[in-house]
């Protein structure tokens, strides 16, 4: 059988290598060329075909196969072999196929012949199928098909978004793929270009090149983002994971080849690229975006240092914020996996991810901090604060050698200056801080001047004002409560008695200053007890009007004794600090009293008695009642006689019993209902014993005890008791978090009583009533107990499910209504059960409901009957409710019966009636009412909630019947009106009702400060008040801030909007600056100050101040400059907020000058103003400045002057001075330009010549260095945007005719260019130095060191010929006198590098300790040593 013939066809990726002897190439290839054969050929391979081929061995010795011989070489061989393989491939794609970039010029399109090589030509479009384009990319894919033949033409459609996801889906081959996305973009380049020349508005190259690369990037990155953010959505399918990971690598690989090949605008990438990184919030994303953040962070981080306008640090700046950002997000984070299917068991795991995602993040910004101009890492002060601590910790890695860390500490410190100092609103009164750490180990004295704090936290102020039920511990924690006055800021708040509302006051307290003990890991034990003692040591050095106003005696008891019970304070300290203070001994004082009034409120045990006798023994010479009334023994003897007394109810007067009375008293009761036989508890029960624990012995810990004890052994059976119990722990809501250990366990046996016993027990009552409000209370309050516990959400949501549809229950099922009825004996339905008789069921049950003369059995069914008729029907109910109200014929007392028992709602009567009414209702004292009312503690809920819902309205319904309702205005100011989000309200309604004048307006402020004070004498107050007006900020505090908030934003419209008094303006505030005595608070006193004008004035009248008195050197002025810089800053930072303030106008500068500034002596004239040729906008603008700017320049000439020492001196006016300067930068920007514009080259020089030697003359401050260099720094910025938009302008003017003429001069010179009309920039702001260490370190010279100072040691020159020469350290030796020899060679460090042996540091130097030094006696004089 002979072979078909056939024509071999050569491969196309191969190509021919054989010339033949004319120089042409053959149809030969390497080991390929067609068969030629004979016919023995064929029969040969016929017989092998059909029998197989065996050749035998020649000879007996040969091996049969060499295969066991080969097996050893062939490895070896196949390495080299691959290695060769390997060169030859570079060889040839490096230098062979290598298209030389500096090939002559072959196309005169530029952006054309990058893409391209010498010859290229674009293939043609052409018009195929949807069949044959699909074919045709098909084997563009295949690595069998030569780019040979697809290179022929181009199917029409394949254009950018569309090319690029094919490319994705076929996996074409990069090469391939460049070769394609290249042609395209010429295509599209060429068609732009043809379309621009035909057009009128020509475009060039640049401009289409431009457009094109943005276009082309868009669609690169919208497909990137695409593909990353479709990885959560093959988490579960393995082979789609599989496929999406080979696809991102694909696309990967080819976005890099783009980007080299700039298919990519670069800038446009990476600025995507750090916005995506810094959107990106799940950790899943995490990995893959921050490999893609490594590939391009050299072209992120790199900066062209030679452009003489120090191109901005942008990008740079914003991946280091977000680098931070994430680094805190994912220190903070628990679980590395947000997936709530999936949590991570394994803690060693979940710490490693953890772990190897710091590291990469790590090492980016360790990279930033070494490799990067220190300003990246400048940031708002609220950052700062974040970013600080892990800044610090990230910066340990750097490595261990000494250098790296010295720099390290080096810029870190620098860094911390700066953002620190940046910090306007930081003064010399907080720059002195690290002395009231709590950390500290200095005395903790706290002088209370008039209880007027050196440093209020406002912030720490409010949070406690709004604290919720749950408390949010973090936001304390985030707080650092670190300084010992916001400790005691902390206990005046407890004790101040405009805080009484607050019952949770002492709880929150003592809860906030055990978190503080725990979590500052150098704080001692005795400290804090010390701060605390201290201040109670100094209330009775009060006055007796600033005790009454500030401090609460009863709510000082109640806090003590809650730090007692927390271990935080003890009451044998206390009594040691008495005896070893003396007061008890003194005869003058009067403090022993207060002293031991508050030893007998404090709770004793027995194991104190002969300590705390003795105390009271101490005093007796001086009042016997301590001793003989309240003496340990006396004490016990009361309890026992007043328990059984207490627990048959007798009426006895117990607010005259002292809190360690009442704790013991609380005590034993609680010890002994609890130890009797358990008994079902009943709302008797109940009411009495709240009454007893929490109304008359105050012990509410005490009653929280008896509550979780008859929960937790499920002794309620029937619903009103559980509901009373509900309403209880609603009332206290605050108490709740804090009283009740377990949270979880108690919700959920809660749950189990009402659905387990009660359902069964109380049923009737059970489908008519709701617990829906507690029940929305702990979801609400706990929701971190309803994540973390699966068993209880799903209770919780069970039986939220249920009362939800109770109502729909009872409508639909016939029969359980019936029964229900039945069991009520209501006749709600007819015999058929079909229809209802609702009018006279209602007003029947209603009628006995509010009978006073009625059982409680039949008032309870005839209240659960009015609740089945709400659920079943409640649009009738309504109804016939407010036929009700309308009628009035109930009394006051009637609403608040229907109201606690949960038949009415203030929103009813409010609809129905008016907010007069309602206004009635909630100002009615219920405690007078005769009837007893035993779901009154619902009622206080309902009322408060109310309020808060509708307090803007309530306000103002009030203020329109004051004289009626004023102690109710008071009581919603003080109780609601605190809270920041009703803060606003209560402020305007404290402006407006003193501008309506219907009463004093000292008296509603005087009631105000007053309110909460126990026997005060109003009379007495308002006559020392109206004596003085400006004396009533003599009572401003952090408690009553807002107060006077109100008060000075009435005052300030009344001077500057009503009657337009600048002069009686400037009095007022300066005389409340000094009523204040000159208290941190006067800058808050201005934040609900909304209008602009007023601001501005009142910034105006501080600066004047400052500028006409900065410069004298009375010692009265240095502390105005803490308050008015405070000022100065409030004000101009809510001006911004506000964005009241323009840019090209100073904050603090009035329209016209102040006559004030007029008569400043100092301010010099060197402006020649009138030789400018200004036209009437730049008049303007020079006008706005020049108060500025003429004081700034006399001021700074001043400086300039001074010595170190002297400025060393007035580092406070300094401080202020750069701050007020900080804030008015804009004035000095505008300024320089217009100097530089006008080429008043003299004034410039003079003016800059005089920052700048200032700023090396305040080298001994950083803070006050950093400042000015803020200022230098932002001018140099500021000056060079302006030349860039200004000589653009003038090169758009004068060359119009050369569009591509390049880049817009700016000069840099000492002389203006008038010539060309350009922006010069002075040369001496060009050469300020960057912000780096090496530019605020200021070494010493060399010839400014003394050579002859010496320790006494005697030093000889053994080079005897080279007398004359500088004697060189080396050639000193240590000679001794008694052998007459030279020792050693002496080496001369300094004192810091010399070793103290407890180092592992080595030294060669002779001098390497002090012990060495002491050898000879060494001193440091002039002399020998004797």
């Amino acid at each position: 059988m002979n072979p078909a013939k056939y024509v071999l066809i050569p491969p196309d990726e191969l190509h021919p290598l054989v010339e033949d002897n004319d120089g042409k190439f053959k149809n030969s290839y390497p080991d390929f060329e067609p068969w030629v054969h004979t016919r023995q050929d064929d029969e040969i391979m016929l017989h092998f075909v059909a029998k197989g081929y065996y050749s035998s061995s020649k000879v007996n010795f040969e091996s049969i196969s060499a295969r066991s011989s080969m097996q050893e070489s062939l490895p070896k061989l196949a390495d080299e072999l691959a290695n060769q393989f390997s060169d030859i491939i570079k060889i040839r794609e490096l230098e062979i196929n290598k298209i030389s970039s500096e090939a002559e010029t072959y196309n005169s399109d530029t952006r054309f012949s990058i893409l391209s090589g010498p010859g290229f030509s674009l293939p043609s479009r052409m018009t195929l199928s949807d069949q044959r384009k699909d074919q045709w990319l098909n084997d563009l894919s295949s690595p069998y098909v030569s780019l040979t033949q697809m290179s022929k033409f181009l199917p029409h459609g394949l254009k950018r978004r569309g090319l690029l996801e094919q490319c994705c889906l076929r996996k074409v081959p990069i090469i391939k793929a460049i070769w394609l996305l290249k042609c395209c973009y010429s295509m599209e380049w060429t068609q732009l270009k043809l379309k621009s020349k035909d057009n009128k508005d020509h475009k060039d190259d640049k401009e289409i090149n431009s457009q094109l690369l943005k276009e082309w990037t868009e669609n690169f990155i919208y497909i990137l983002e695409k593909m990353l953010l479709d990885m959560a959505n093959y988490y579960n399918d393995p082979e789609k994971l599989k496929n999406w990971k080979s696809g991102i690598q694909y696309y990967l690989k080819l976005l890099g080849n783009c980007y080299r090949l700039e298919l990519i605008d670069k800038q446009i990438f990476l600025y995507w690229l750090v916005e995506f990184v810094g959107k990106v919030e799940n950790l899943e994303y995490f990995p893959l975006t921050f490999h893609i953040l490594t590939i391009f962070w050299q072209d992120i981080t790199t900066v062209a240092e030679n452009d003489a306008l120090m191109k901005p640090l942008f990008l740079v700046t914003k991946i280091t914020d977000i680098l931070l950002h994430k680094y805190v997000t994912i220190s903070q984070s628990r679980s590395m996996i947000s997936d709530e299917k999936y949590i991570i068991n394994d803690i060693k795991k979940n710490n490693k991810i953890k772990e190897s995602f710091l590291l990469m993040i790590r090492n980016l910004i360790c990279d930033l901090f070494q490799n990067q101009l220190l300003e990246i890492f400048l940031f708002p002060s609220a950052k700062w604060e974040i970013y600080k601590p892990y800044l610090y910790e990230i910066t340990n890695y750097l490595g261990n050698s000494e250098d790296i860390h010295n720099e390290a500490k080096k810029k870190l410190e620098l860094i911390s200056y700066r953002n620190e100092s940046l910090k306007i609103n930081s003064t010399l009164r907080s720059s002195n801080v690290n002395a009231d750490e709590l950390t500290s180990v200095e005395n903790k004295n706290v002088d209370l001047h008039h209880v007027k704090l050196n440093c209020i936290d406002t912030v720490l102020a409010q949070a406690l004002d709004d604290n919720s039920i749950d408390f949010d511990w973090a936001s304390y924690v985030d707080r650092e409560i670190t300084q010992l006055s916001q400790v005691v800021q902390l206990v005046l708040w407890a004790i101040s008695p405009s805080k009484r509302k607050h019952y949770e006051a002492h709880q929150i307290v003592a809860r906030i200053i055990l978190l503080i003990i725990n979590s500052l890991a150098n704080l001692r034990e005795y400290v804090i007890e010390d701060i605390i003692w201290s201040v109670v040591f100094q209330i009775p050095k009060l006055s007796d009007e600033e005790r009454t106003l500030f401090i609460s005696l009863p709510d000082l008891y109640r806090l003590l004794n809650t730090l007692v019970n927390y271990g935080i304070v003890k009451v044998p300290t206390y009594i040691r600090k008495l005896i070893s203070s003396g007061i008890l001994y003194l005869t003058s004082s009067d403090d022993k009293f207060f002293h031991c009034t508050v030893l007998i409120n404090l709770k004793i045990s027995p194991l104190m008695k002969n300590q705390y006798n003795m105390v009271l023994r101490n005093v007796m010479e001086y009042d016997s009642h301590y001793f003989e009334d309240y003496n340990f023994d006396t004490i016990n003897n009361q309890v026992e006689i007043l328990r059984p007394e207490l627990m048959s109810g007798e009426s006895f007067d117990y607010d005259t019993l002292t809190y360690n009375t009442k704790t013991l008293l609380g005590e034993k009761i609680l010890s002994s209902i609890c130890g009797e036989e358990l008994i079902m508890v009943n709302k008797q029960i109940l009411l009495k014993n709240f009454d007893i624990l929490c109304v008359k012995l105050d012990t509410f810990h005490l009653f929280y005890k008896w509550v979780e004890y008859i929960v937790y052994h499920q002794l309620i059976d029937n619903t009103e008791t559980l509901e009373i119990l509900c309403d209880i722990l609603l009332r206290y809501s605050k108490l709740f978090s804090q009283y009740i250990n377990d949270h979880i366990l108690f919700t959920k046996t809660l749950i189990l009583i009402y659905t387990k016993i009660v359902k069964v027990n109380d049923n009737v009552a059970y489908s008519v009533s709701s617990l829906m409000p507690f029940w929305k209370f702990f979801m609400k309050s706990f929701p971190y107990a309803i994540k973390y516990d699966e068993n209880l959400r799903n209770e919780l949501g069970a039986i939220y499910e249920e009362e939800k549809l109770k109502a729909d229950k009872l409508c639909k099922d016939r029969f359980l209504l019936k029964s229900i009825n039945e069991a009520l004996h209501g006749n709600i339905a007819n015999s058929t059960g079909s229809t209802f008789n609702f009018p006279e069921v209602f007003q029947t049950n209603l009628r006995t409901f509010l009978s006073e003369n009625i059982d409680n059995a039949t008032r309870k069914n005839s209240r659960y009957m009015m609740m089945l008729l709400m659920n079943v029907n409640r649009r009738d109910y309504n109804k016939f409710i407010a036929v009700y109200l309308k009628r009035k014929t109930f009394k006051i007392e009637d609403l608040i019966y229907l109201i606690s028992y949960k038949l009415l709602t203030f929103e009813q009567i409010q609809n129905t009636l008016t907010m007069d009414f309602v206004l009635t209702v909630l100002s009615y004292n219920h405690s007078e009412s005769s009837r007893y009312n035993e779901h009154i503690q619902f009622y206080a809920i309902s009322k408060a909630s109310y309020i808060s819902s509708n307090f803007k309205s309530i306000i103002h319904s009030t203020m329109k019947k004051i004289d009626e309702l004023y102690e109710f205005f008071l009581d919603i100011l003080v109780e609601f009106g605190t809270y920041s989000k009703h803060l606003e309200n209560t402020i305007e309604a404290i402006v407006q009702f003193l501008k309506d004048e219907k009463c004093s307006h000292y008296d509603l402020i005087i009631d105000l400060i007053n309110y909460g004070v126990e026997n005060k004498d109003k009379d007495d107050t308002q006559e020392i008040v109206l004596n003085e007006s400006n004396n009533l900020y003599e009572f401003l505090d952090f408690t009553n801030l807002w107060i006077f908030q109100g008060y000075t934003k009435y005052l300030l419209q009344k001077y500057l909007l009503e009657s337009n008094d600048f002069e009686r303006t400037r009095e007022f505030l300066f005389e409340t600056v000094l009523a204040s005595r000159y208290s941190c608070l006067c800058s808050r006193l201005f934040w609900a100050i909304s209008d602009p004008e007023i601001m501005k004035a009142v910034i105006t009248i501080f600066e004047e101040r400052f500028f006409k008195n900065c410069l004298d050197d009375s010692e009265e002025y240095n502390v105005m400059w803490e308050v008015i810089i405070e000022i100065i800053t409030s004000l101009s930072q809510q001006l911004k907020v506000n964005n009241n303030r323009t840019s090209s106008q100073s904050i603090g500068v009035a329209n016209t000058r102040s006559p004030s500034l007029n008569n400043i002596d100092f301010i010099s004239k060197n402006y020649n103003t009138d030789s400018w040729d200004l036209n009437s906008e730049d008049t303007a603008e020079v006008s706005s400045f020049s108060i500025y700017i003429e004081s700034f320049d006399a001021i700074i000439s001043h400086f300039a002057k001074m010595d170190k020492d002297k400025l060393l001196g007035m580092r406070c006016k300094l401080d202020s001075f750069l701050k007020i300067s900080i804030l008015n930068q804009i004035s000095i920007f505008n300024f320089v330009t217009k100097l530089i514009k006008k080429n008043e080259v003299k004034y410039l020089n003079d003016l800059l010549e005089n920052i700048f030697t200032l700023f090396h003359k305040i080298s001994f401050d950083l803070s006050l260095e950093l400042m000015l260099y803020e200022i230098l720094s932002s001018l140099k910025s500021y000056c060079i945007f302006f030349a860039t938009t200004e000589n653009s302008k003038n090169k758009n003017q004068n060359s119009q005719s050369n569009t591509n003429s390049g880049s817009s001069n700016i000069s840099i010179s000492k002389a203006p260019d008038k010539k060309n009309n350009a922006f010069v920039i002075p040369s001496i702001l060009m050469e300020l130095s960057p912000f780096k260490v090496s530019s605020f370190t200021r070494k010493e010279r060399v010839d400014e060191i003394d050579d002859n100072i010496s320790l006494g040691i005697n030093t000889v020159d053994t080079t005897r010929e080279n007398t004359n020469r500088k004697k060189s350290p080396n050639n000193f030796f240590f000679y001794d006198k008694v052998q007459n020899t030279y020792l050693c060679k002496f080496y001369d460090e300094p004192y810091h590098c010399i070793n103290n042996y407890q180092s592992e540091a080595t030294s060669d130097s002779f001098n390497n300790s002090c012990l060495n030094l002491s050898f000879f006696d060494a001193v440091y004089e002039r002399k020998n040593p004797k």
